[in-house]
């Protein structure tokens, strides 16, 4: 019997595989059209950090609406590589949180991204891996940018081993180049640290995602008017929805996704839950209906997903013994059994957790947008810093080669924000070039020096 498990769990994991090449194959035929930039050119070293901002941009017609893709920032150099916090996205009909690229109108995305600093990236280059994976699938295949064509089951073989020189250089070969080189010259100057920048958190697009629920009885794909109308989660999924249509900055995708509780035969949940998306689009397409939004909508089965998550929120008894359940088995008929014969604890899992998975859920993924550099600095340039957040005023500072001007956006936002990125981080730098400038230069670094030395209980003569 434990092999029969084995030799199924080895079935599905290949099916999974095969299931991700599927949803990527009519992507990678125009893998070409999707274009790559990086800012700098030329990667550069600032305080034993390697940074760069990289832009994707998708064109329309391209991305598959079920798949996700993960993609890897690496840093490639002879004997090794670094690699960075990967970036996912998502088509609009996967379930997830990231950002949501339109298979109709394609989508951008600017990722920051910072490495410790080798001496080996000297020879080096910047490149990103890419992994795609459909829904239902639980592994991401890696795919090869130039051919746009997944890697053979030899290469996988190869990838298996990913501390190998052979997979390190496979996944080199694989991935879209980006940018190449180090420029080191901070490290021969004795002013390197001084003239450090610190690091904002300023994203000039995010992601945000809304949701709530409208609950079903039992078997039943009828949506309760008179509880639909008193759900305070709908009332604000809607007032939410509404609002961002009148703000440019915010792009959003409302779709409906129907799950039915992991109880009772799998081929009937799954009619039932697509039956639960349909009523609820209905439902949420009449409260919506003079505000014109395109609401899609899909049925997901069984949610077990959802299952695993309240379960392990919860206090119930034996809750660990559950998740091994759920750990050991892919069959959902053969995780009902198991968790059924838990009669200690099914009957609470009967009241308090089945049925709230019984649902149609209203999912809103917002894109936001926020200022763009030239906005920012029209904004310094009117003298409007008080509409400049803190992370906004570090990071225009960095674009300001006026050094008067950048002392005073960071003297504006240490005192607003009392942030030491401002009064001991990002000033260094104005600090060095203004003292390079001669007495003039003083009159710049003055008020931050007394800033810092009026925080010590010191006044400056």
């Amino acid at each position: 019997m434990k092999n029969l498990v084995k030799i199924s769990l080895v079935l599905a994991a290949v099916a999974l595989t095969l299931s991700g090449c599927n949803c990527f194959k009519k992507m990678g035929k125009k893998q070409d059209e999707v274009t790559y930039s990086c800012t700098p050119k030329v990667l550069t070293l600032n305080n034993g950090v390697v940074s760069a901002d990289i832009t994707v941009n998708f064109p329309a017609a391209y991305f598959n609406k079920k798949a996700t893709l993960r993609l890897t920032p690496v840093i490639v150099f002879e004997g090794g590589e670094v690699a960075g916090t990967p970036k996912y996205v998502q088509g609009e009909k996967v379930n997830d949180n990231y950002t949501v690229i339109s298979a109709d109108n394609g989508g951008t995305y600017t990722q920051h991204v910072e490495f410790p600093y080798d001496d080996r990236m000297e020879q080096s280059e910047l490149r990103v891996l890419i992994e795609s994976k459909c829904n239902g699938a639980s592994e991401y295949v890696m795919f090869n940018a130039a051919t746009g064509k997944p890697v053979t089951k030899e290469e996988a073989a190869v990838l298996a081993n990913p501390k190998s020189a052979e997979a390190m250089a496979l996944r080199a070969q694989c991935g879209v180049f980006i940018a190449e080189g180090v420029n080191t010259m901070q490290k021969d100057f004795n002013f390197g640290d001084a003239a450090a920048t610190a690091a904002n958190n300023y994203k000039r697009t995010t992601n945000q995602v809304d949701k709530a629920d409208i609950l079903y009885k039992i078997n039943s794909s009828v949506v309760n008017q008179k509880a639909l109308k008193e759900n305070e989660q709908i009332a604000e999924f809607e007032k939410t929805a509404v609002a961002n249509k009148e703000n440019d900055r915010i792009a959003q995708s409302l779709y409906v996704n129907g799950y039915a509780s992991p109880d009772g035969p799998e081929k009937f949940n799954d009619k039932l839950a697509s039956a639960r998306s349909e009523t609820g689009r209905k439902a949420v397409e009449k409260i919506l209906a003079e505000y014109g939004f395109n609401i899609d909508a899909a049925g997901y089965g069984e949610d077990w997903e959802g299952f695993k998550e309240m379960v392990e929120k919860s206090n119930i008894q034996d809750k660990d013994l559950i998740l091994q359940v759920l750990s050991m088995y892919d069959s959902s008929a053969e995780r009902e059994n198991q968790i059924k014969n838990m009669s200690s604890v099914y009957g609470e899992l009967k009241e308090d957790v089945l049925p709230k998975l019984r649902r149609a859920q209203l999912v809103n993924n917002m894109e936001i947008t926020g200022k763009s550099d030239a906005e920012m600095l029209a904004l310094v340039n009117s003298g409007k810093l008080d509409e400049l957040n803190n992370e906004e005023l570090l990071h225009v500072a960095t674009l300001i080669e006026d050094n008067a001007v950048k002392a005073k956006v960071l003297e504006y936002a240490a005192k607003k924000y009392d942030d030491s990125r401002a009064t001991h981080g990002n000033v260094s730098r104005v600090f060095f070039a203004a003292f390079s400038d001669g007495c003039a230069g003083r009159g710049i670094v003055l008020p931050f020096a007394g800033l810092r030395l009026k925080k010590r209980g010191e006044n400056l003569e």
